[in-house]
């Protein structure tokens, strides 16, 4: 009888693990098709008006644009496909977790990859532009858990880790945008100080020497 007893403690504990798992893998994934949708939207907004930023647009002609506009063209773009690997990836590791285990196997190499991305991150950081980037985190959380056979945490990490970047990039798009748009609202003129008298002329009039009048807003 004792047993049994420790027997039917064990199905009654491994159930109660199972459900527990269910709740937060589902949850997880709840929230992160929320936060998807959230930041398709600001990505949408963000990118309205600028076609040849956005990596979006598949027909975005790379070499009319400067180094600086290509550089970060490729780097949205490659944010963009890592996230859709990331997600890719927990498909195949919930699968592997309600109903077919091999499926998992499918979601290791597409973490790894995923992983040496981040850690390229790190050490670009590190060694180029000599400073402590939070991919230190990154790399210790998704390779630690990925490494100790933890894959539907690992990948959770890593979806959260390509969400933040996308809504870093969607964040300087928009405030790029609204820099422009502040820009394209001046007048082009300026208050100069001619023998005491304000007079307003063009901003190329304005001569070395000429005293500007500048008021608060």
């Amino acid at each position: 009888s004792e047993s049994f007893k420790t027997e039917e403690s064990s199905l009654v504990s491994g159930g109660i693990t199972m459900f527990v798992e269910i709740c937060l893998i589902s949850g997880g994934l709840y929230a992160g098709s929320e936060l998807y949708k959230k930041i398709k939207n600001r990505l949408k907004k963000a990118t309205d008006g600028m076609p040849e930023l956005s990596a979006k647009n598949d027909y975005t002609d790379i070499r009319k644009l400067s180094p600086l506009e290509a550089e970060r063209f490729r780097y949205e773009k490659t944010i963009n496909r890592n996230f859709a690997l990331a997600l890719t990836a927990g498909g195949f590791t919930t699968i592997s977790r309600f109903f077919y285990a091999p499926a998992g196997l499918v979601s290791i190499p597409i973490l790894l990859y995923l992983l040496l991305f981040v850690f390229k991150r790190l050490t670009d950081a590190v060694f180029k532009e000599h400073h402590a980037p939070i991919e230190i985190l990154d790399v210790a959380v998704i390779g630690g858990f990925l490494f100790a056979g933890k894959l539907p945490t690992s990948n959770m990490c890593a979806i959260l880790y390509f969400t933040y970047r996308k809504l870093r990039i969607a964040t300087e798009n928009k405030s790029e945008r609204t820099y422009l748009d502040m820009m394209d609202t001046q007048t082009g003129t300026a208050w100069i100080l001619k023998e005491g008298v304000e007079v307003e002329m063009p901003m190329e009039s304005v001569e070395m020497g000429d005293t500007v009048v500048v008021r608060a807003g």
